[in-house]
């Protein structure tokens, strides 16, 4: 591990919380932290009880409690609890076909999802293998686009809007778009149709290796046959099957341990031309956007391939339709029930009056599941979207709408999350349907309960489609929120009187139909997913936030029970909108709590996407754990908007959704904080949270603000009876402002305070690209006479919901005691039982900010040094809080021996003796590393640039001293590890054979890996120090 000084910076107090009206400030003590409900709503259980849901914050602590009726209180660990003792194996349905049929008897058709899910982290690793050659291609077209919008405003001053301004951007991007350019995007988008075939290709096939041998040592497969039963397939997406067993044999399926969750296998109904321009596909077109070599999968009820507006494409089909449960598809892929040739129309048709959204793509995935009446089987349908994900030859689905449905939508459940692993696993968008049961709320179908997957409820265009302004939304469209209150839908689109192809169009019939109902919109939307794939979109969740951030609003509020959170609006989703991908990382051994700030313009005028951000990630579905045996809870992420002076404007701070907005109330600059609140049930403790973030064009990432305090003037000598001057400034290293900024002084019983406060206001500290600080003073008095006495002072700034924190320390007369290496050593061999302490750098735990985890190397140095003790000794680390302070690093004893290894950012005691110039000498990293002395003077003769230390060079210091605490220290470490392990290695093995010579308090010795094996021994180091004492 490089080291590499940061800025000092120590939580030392309770967050500020934004409440749901402003920010509250709070006292900056650790003590009694005030209590504040930042956010509130209610749930409903499997069951139906409903319970009322705040998030607490209480200083450092958040909180998620749920109330239910009784008054009895949850933490949300608890809630996971009783949700899991509560819940049977068998979903609602099948456990009222088992009570309530008399005599239980009759086959029944089930899905098994077991616990063992070890396809899980292979489908994650692949995503991870191939994320950044995606992310590569998508930002070269990306880039392109964003030139030629850049170009447009410097010359026009403003986005054109209506039907006459899309003409004349469409116009200005062909005459901008060069040949070498259109030629490269082309390139990118080849090579990310094969990348995206390819991971998914590779996860499905490693994923079914894994779970035919999960399923071939578990006996379940081998109960069904044994027990009457048949089965008819077994799945890759999840670790399960579906199968035909008799309805007494089921408790018994259930009450073995490998089976996690069993569903009733459900028969699903189908959801019974301008409307492309409705939504402003036609953005698009003008650019040769239309599709491009992406792929649409179609789970249906076939799709007419010989139709003359879809024959164009290339058709890849294959027949899951077994209605009757034979194992054997009833028909053949074409379409008899015309559902499907109308929902691939919609997305497909190359006609020149009615095409579809994406007319231009490149093949079709006729994956048939539903016979000629319109029905489908759950567990058919699972099968075709495997089938057509795994893809024929060099190619596979890319986005999927999906026009079935069945109503309750029952919450979350398997199925849904079913829906979730496609997005989440695989990286394919999908666009579900909410419904036709409105327009009473609570009516959402499922899958439209799934998290990941775009739910889209339906509007009535009018027929109207280059008019937006009296569509509607249709009275039959299904209304949110789910049954367990999550917001859905996410989006609208057009359904209602849809003019697509029709199945039987042979001979006189009309070519084209007119169809109604969810089932069409959902199609407008995933042939707009295959335009952002063409415009360089990849990822399901970008193209999410992008899509709901880009929408109409419809309504004042963020997001409607009907509407959604928009009508899908294209031409914002090109012009307007752009996107930030973001991790925040969770790891409760640290304690960490992690945000990312984002600043930039803001309005609220009328061109709507510029008033919003939009934020949204992922639910992880995996189908294992015993206490949550099914898929995870979704994080818990929170979106602010602050404007410039630090004042929260808008909140999203939902505790069970998994997209959040705000809209701006003010026009100006403003900032984002997207904040985690719990990711505590994450598939693996410590990992990042991947996020996508819409908004406005002209927004950049934000470094948060720092407080990091310094003494600028202070004496170097007091004597008892001095009255002297402190002064500091507050510097503020981050993008933004730092808000209710105060430094607090603390003052040992030597001193007295004689002029100023002891916590004094700094205000605004402006970040330093406007090169901003302020200052403050304190007279004191010396009252005592000392060896050497520390003054601190503490900063902290309450702002964004944050506090933002710093600490220094000033060591007047403090000359440490001199002492020599040889004299030292001599303690360290002849030492009394418990009299040395040697502190090893922890690898975890709560260390002063700045500080690291060590490396093994790091505890093998102090080991060596360690073994020299005659006598039994104190082993510690840097994190036990009784022997060293694990605010200031330090070490809380006296009249001790002190063993350190490991340098300033990987030793907390160290970094303190540094810091505060006890030491003798100190590292300093600034224009490659270096040693300085305690008065600043830089030792020369220590630097090394990386290259040389990459090239097989490293430096160490030997350094004793005495500490006001009357302690022996002992420090010893390098610029990397080999210089830290090869130094303690020639502390004990040179130095203590000759410990005479070793007369001075400090040395430096240079290693050089002489016989390039990249290890550090002790005969590679130049016995003559490069700098001593």
């Amino acid at each position: 591990m490089r080291l590499g000084l940061k800025t000092l910076s120590l939580i030392l107090s309770t967050l500020l919380i934004a409440s749901t009206a402003n920010i509250i400030p709070i006292s900056y003590s650790q003590e009694n932290p005030e209590e504040v409900t930042v956010w509130d709503g209610s749930v409903t259980t499997p069951k139906g009880e409903k319970l009322s849901i705040e998030k607490v914050k209480k200083g450092e602590e958040k909180l998620t409690l749920y109330t239910d009726d009784s008054g009895k209180t949850y933490t949300k660990q608890e809630f996971s609890q009783k949700l899991a003792q509560e819940e049977s194996k068998l979903d609602t349905e099948l456990s009222q076909q088992l009570f309530t049929r008399s005599p239980v008897s009759g086959k029944v058709r089930v899905i098994v999802v077991l616990e063992d899910q070890p396809q899980y982290e292979a489908f994650q690793n692949k995503k991870e293998q191939y994320q950044e050659s995606i992310q590569t291609e998508s930002e070269t077209i990306r880039d392109v686009y964003k030139r030629i919008r850049t170009e447009y405003l410097e010359e026009y001053g403003s986005l054109p809007e209506g039907r006459e301004g899309l003409a004349a951007i469409a116009e200005f991007e062909q005459n901008n778009l060069t040949e070498e350019e259109k030629q490269i995007m082309n390139q990118s988008r080849q090579t990310v149709d094969q990348i995206l075939t390819q991971m998914r290709r590779e996860a499905l096939t490693q994923g079914e290796t894994l779970v035919q041998n999960s399923r071939a040592t578990d006996g379940t497969l081998g109960f069904i046959q044994s027990a009457g039963g048949e089965i008819k397939h077994q799945y890759t997406i999840f670790n399960g099957f579906s199968a035909e067993i008799q309805l007494e044999k089921i408790q018994e399926l259930a009450d073995r341990p490998e089976v996690a969750k069993i569903m009733l296998d459900k028969k699903m109904s189908a959801q019974l031309y301008d409307s492309p321009y409705t939504i402003w596909a036609d953005a698009y077109w003008g650019e040769s956007l239309t599709g491009g070599p992406f792929d649409i999968g179609i789970v249906d009820s076939g799709v007419d391939n010989t139709h003359p507006a879809l024959s164009g494409h290339t058709f890849y089909e294959t027949s899951y339709a077994d209605i009757d449960g034979d194992g054997i598809a009833d028909e053949d892929e074409d379409d008899y029930n015309g559902h499907g040739t109308a929902v691939c129309g919609v997305v497909s048709s190359t006609d020149a009056n009615y095409g579809g959204v994406a007319y231009g793509h490149e093949a079709v995935f006729n994956a048939k599941a539903a016979n000629s009446e319109g029905w489908m089987w759950r567990s058919d349908a699972m099968e075709a979207f495997e089938w057509a994900i795994f893809g024929v030859g060099a190619d596979g689905a890319d986005v999927f709408p999906y026009s079935y449905g069945s109503t309750p939508d029952g919450g979350d459940t398997p199925w849904s999350q079913f829906f979730d692993a496609i997005v989440d696993d695989l990286d394919i968008p999908i666009a579900v349907i909410a419904g036709n049961s409105g327009p009473t709320d609570y009516t959402i179908w499922e899958p439209g309960n799934s998290f990941n997957a775009i739910t889209v409820g339906y509007t009535d265009d009018m027929d109207t489609g280059l008019d937006r302004t009296d569509d509607t939304l249709d009275s039959t469209s299904s209304r949110g929120p789910t049954s367990d209150d999550r917001k859905k839908p996410d989006l609208t689109a057009p359904g209602s009187y849809i003019t697509t192809t029709a199945h039987d169009w042979e001979g006189a019939n009309p070519d084209f139909a007119q169809v109604s109902g969810s089932s069409f919109a959902a199609p407008h939307v995933a042939g707009a997913m295959l335009l952002a794939y063409d415009w360089g979109l990849y990822d399901p969740m970008m193209i999410k936030a992008m899509m709901i951030n880009s929408a109409e609003k419809r309504v004042p509020d963020a997001w409607d029970s009907g509407w959604g959170w928009g009508y899908v609006e294209l031409y914002n989703l090109k012009y307007a909108t752009d996107g930030w991908w973001g991790e925040l990382y969770y790891s409760p051994i640290y304690g960490t709590d992690y945000y990312d700030f984002y600043v930039g313009p803001i309005s609220t005028g009328t061109y709507e996407p510029h008033d919003r951000a939009t934020l949204v990630w992922n639910r992880h579905a995996e189908y294992s754990g015993p206490d949550y045996p099914y898929a995870y809870d979704v994080s818990d992420l929170d979106l602010s908007l602050y404007d410039l002076s630090g004042n929260l404007r808008d909140y999203s701070y939902s505790a069970y959704d998994n997209v959040e907005q705000v809209i701006s109330p003010f026009d100006g600059t403003g900032i984002l904080k997207v904040e985690e609140y719990d990711m505590t049930n994450r598939p693996v403790v410590g990992e990042y949270e991947p996020y996508a973030l819409a908004l406005p064009y002209g927004w950049t990432t934000a470094a948060s603000p720092t407080v990091d305090v310094y003494f600028t003037s202070t004496p170097s000598i007091v004597e008892v009876g001095d009255t002297f001057w402190i002064y500091v400034d507050v510097y503020n290293y981050g993008d933004i402002s730092a808000h209710n900024v105060q430094v607090t002084l603390t003052l040992p019983s030597a001193f007295t305070l004689i002029s100023g406060t002891v916590t004094q206001s700094f205000g605004t500290v402006q970040s330093t690209s406007w090169d901003a600080s302020s200052n403050g003073a304190w007279q004191i008095r010396a009252d005592e006479m000392w060896f050497s006495q520390h003054i601190e002072v503490f900063s902290a700034s309450s702002c964004y919901g944050e506090i933002f924190s710093g600490y220094n320390s000033l060591l007047l007369n403090a000359d440490a005691h001199e002492t020599s290496i040889a004299d030292t050593m001599m303690k360290i061999v002849t030492a009394d039982p418990n009299t040395v302490y040697i502190i090893y750098p922890d690898y975890q735990g709560s260390k002063p900010s700045g500080v690291q985890p060590a490396l093994l190397s790091d505890w093998t140095a102090t080991g060596f040094i360690a073994g020299m003790c005659s006598n039994t000794q104190i082993d510690t680390t840097d994190t036990d809080p009784a022997i060293v302070n694990t605010l200031t690093g330090k070490p809380q004893l006296s009249n001790k021996i002190i063993i350190l290894c490991g340098g300033p950012i990987v030793n907390s005691a160290v970094k303190y003796y540094e810091d505060n110039r006890i030491a003798p000498v100190y590292y300093k990293g600034t224009g490659g590393p270096h040693w300085r002395l305690a008065d600043g003077t830089e030792l020369t003769s220590t630097r090394l640039t990386w290259a040389e230390i990459d090239d097989g060079k490293d430096v160490f210091v030997v350094e004793t001293f005495i500490d006001a605490d009357n302690n022996t220290v002992l420090i010893v470490y390098g610029y990397e590890w080999k210089g830290s392990f090869v130094g303690g290695r020639f502390f004990k093995f040179v130095m203590s054979m000759n410990p005479e010579i070793y007369d001075g308090s400090w040395y430096h010795f240079k290693w050089i890996d002489g016989d390039g094996d990249d290890f550090a021994d002790i005969n590679e180091v130049n016995t003559t120090p490069i700098a001593s004492e």
